[in-house]
């Protein structure tokens, strides 16, 4: 519920703030789409729900994939950005009391979001920007380790993980473009669950060119 209500308050100040850019700056904008490739890494998180009294550790998350912008106003710089994105999660979810717990997972990842363009000079924009997204996981595993011992779970095994092997949430991000090159934050978070106990959330760091 309060990440409902936070990305709620985000969107209406991002509907206020970009009304009001528009007023102030109409002549400072202009409507041009663009695609290009990124990069990103996110600390992403697994919340597992155990009786284990310990903190589960973040992993790493590796992205690499191609965007792209389509204008949705002729006088408006509003766009909607989608592409797609493969991603490789990898690291240790828990290390303590001679247990090890590593979890691996490719997946592809489908943004699809909302922004509004400003552009500061001719050089320097920034585009905040609200919107879902749709991952299907290619492949996951889980890693056990106790006393010597190992096993490997198939996350997306029925008769192993159980596993759901598409989610989908919501994130909110901004990019800072200069010139061809730019710089993005996001932070988002999945509204179905991962297994029947772990919920899943990232914040990712991005860097990409346009063309």
């Amino acid at each position: 519920m309060k990440n409902i209500k936070f990305i709620l308050a985000a969107i209406l100040l991002f509907t206020v703030s970009a009304t009001y850019a528009q007023f102030s700056n109409t002549t400072s904008n202009e409507i041009e789409n663009w695609g290009g490739v990124r990069v990103s890494y996110s600390s992403y998180t697994l919340d597992m729900e155990n009786d284990i009294d310990a903190d589960i550790d973040p992993i790493s998350k590796l992205s690499i994939g191609y965007i792209k912008s389509f204008s949705i106003s002729k006088d408006i710089p509003l766009y909607i950005e989608t592409g797609a994105n493969a991603s490789w999660s990898f690291g240790d979810l828990f290390d303590e009391f001679g247990v090890n717990i590593s979890a691996t997972m490719l997946t592809l990842d489908v943004p699809v979001n909302f922004g509004y363009k400003y552009n500061i000079n001719d050089q320097v924009s920034i585009f905040p920007y609200i919107g879902a997204t749709f991952k299907y996981h290619l492949q996951g595993e889980l890693e056990l380790e106790y006393d010597g011992d190992s096993e490997t779970i198939d996350m997306f095994d029925e008769d192993e993980g159980d596993g759901n092997r598409f989610q989908y949430g919501l994130q909110i991000g901004a990019t800072l473009g200069y010139e061809k090159f730019n710089f993005g934050i996001s932070y988002g978070f999945d509204l179905n669950k991962l297994a029947d106990d772990t919920k899943t959330k990232n914040l990712s760091f991005t860097i990409g060119y346009n063309f």
